[in-house]
């Protein structure tokens, strides 16, 4: 059990409500897959190896921000790894179907790969070192759970977000198109849960 004298840590506390960042970062991913695949029409490979860049900033950064942690303090990497992410995450706002790869997502890309290897080696530490040696392992369990907890949020949240307004914007085309509401209400859920090709423009097999 979490003792409730841990939550009084401030240090401990900030670095677990920090890693709900995880809620707008795997919560974005998911979807980037979809949007790539079904909007774009690349490949999992092709979708994968554009991707890349944002694993490919964690892999390089993020030990480079631990030892740098160590010892230059975590608040400074824990502020400004979000901050950064927010950034990359803002300039997501800008993506249609035609966004340029290389003008919009790959900046994006990278900001949100540098926020998050600034801040996760750092957020660690902080947890880490916020409790006595012998809390430590309760510690990390508390902020890998909180971090699972933010990814889970992040995909659900976004999931009904998503599927609320494609639905209204699918049924808007039909009522346009001289369709009834009540077969277009019906119609519209069906073919979203049924075949997310529509997010591309294509029919999905069979319907």
């Amino acid at each position: 059990m979490l003792p409730a004298r841990l939550l009084r840590n401030r240090t401990f506390s900030g670095a677990n409500i920090g890693a709900l960042m995880f809620f707008g970062m795997i919560g974005t991913i998911f979807f980037l897959t979809l949007y790539l695949q079904d909007v774009r029409g690349y490949t999992p490979a092709q979708a994968g190896l554009r991707l890349l860049p944002l694993s490919g900033m964690i892999l390089v950064f993020a030990p480079v921000a631990g030892k740098l942690s160590d010892r230059l303090g975590s608040r400074g990497f824990m502020t400004a790894g979000p901050a950064l992410t927010a950034g990359g995450l803002g300039l997501l706002l800008l993506t249609g179907p035609g966004t340029s790869y290389t003008a919009v997502l790959l900046p994006a890309f990278l900001a949100m790969g540098a926020g998050w290897a600034l801040t996760l080696a750092p957020m660690s530490t902080a947890v880490m070192g916020s409790v006595e040696p012998g809390r430590a392992g309760l510690a990390s369990a508390a902020a890998n759970t909180s971090r699972e907890l933010g990814g889970v949020l992040g995909v659900a949240s976004l999931g009904a977000l998503t599927t609320a307004v494609f639905n209204r914007a699918f049924l808007a085309h039909l009522a346009q198109a001289g369709m009834p509401a009540g077969p277009a209400a019906h119609h519209g859920a069906g073919r979203f849960i049924r075949g997310r090709g529509w997010l591309g423009g294509r029919r999905p097999a069979g319907a």
